[in-house]
């Protein structure tokens, strides 16, 4: 099922939201991310923007001690519903973070989220404050902890006219994901290593990070 543009979330998830294999989910949550990163059961994550709660659930049933948030009411009832054991929140992340605790979380993971699709460096009107938003993450992030980012992007920097959407280039991405602490992982969803702006721009895939924060 695909998002129409203009249609709000409470009414994209209302209609059943995105789909996904339970079975492939499971297996890119395992190989691409918690085995290279070791992140162990038991680990506190928080992911923004979790929808129907899907990949909350999934992470839920790895062990982790898992916090959700979304804006969309409906999303959130019917993560609550369906993917019992994380912790859901109808919150706004902006909201939530401005007075999340220091040092709580292992991990914050952002799959998708649509702050990351736009401008990232604060300075477009009318787009979240991305390095305001990061710095509240990481002071969320316990000293060693991570951010994980997982996005759709072709690295071409082009910009779609409908949706806005901005298709970050790899230098832009490393640089903005470089200024909040040590590149842990920058891969596409396939596990290929992304070393270079050539290899991004003729793979064009995707991008998944993560990023450790300093002592």
């Amino acid at each position: 099922m695909r998002k129409q543009t203009g249609e709000s979330y409470d009414v994209f998830y209302a209609r059943g939201g995105w789909q996904y294999d339970r079975d492939e989910e499971l297996l890119f949550l395992v190989c691409r991310i918690l085995q290279p990163l070791r992140l162990r059961p038991g680990f506190k994550l928080l992911e923004l923007g979790c929808g129907m709660g899907f990949h909350a659930g999934l992470l839920h049933q790895l062990g982790f001690r898992v916090t959700a948030l979304d804006s969309s009411a409906s999303a959130i009832q019917h993560a609550q519903t369906c993917s019992p054991g994380p912790h859901f929140i109808n919150i706004d992340a902006h909201e939530f973070l401005a007075t999340a605790p220091s040092d709580r979380f292992d991990v914050v993971f952002a799959r998708g989220m649509s702050w990351f699709h736009h401008d990232l460096t604060g300075l477009q009107a009318g787009s979240a404050n991305v390095p305001e938003e990061m710095r509240a993450i990481f002071r969320t992030l316990r000293p060693g902890g991570c951010f994980l980012l997982q996005l759709r992007t072709d690295f071409s920097g082009n910009v779609d006219s409908t949706t806005g959407i901005i298709h970050h280039t790899w230098s832009d991405m490393v640089r903005f994901l470089r200024a909040y602490g040590r590149l842990l992982l920058l891969t596409d969803w396939q596990g290929l290593p992304l070393c270079d702006e050539q290899t991004a721009r003729h793979y064009a895939g995707n991008v998944l990070a993560a990023v450790e924060r300093n002592s």
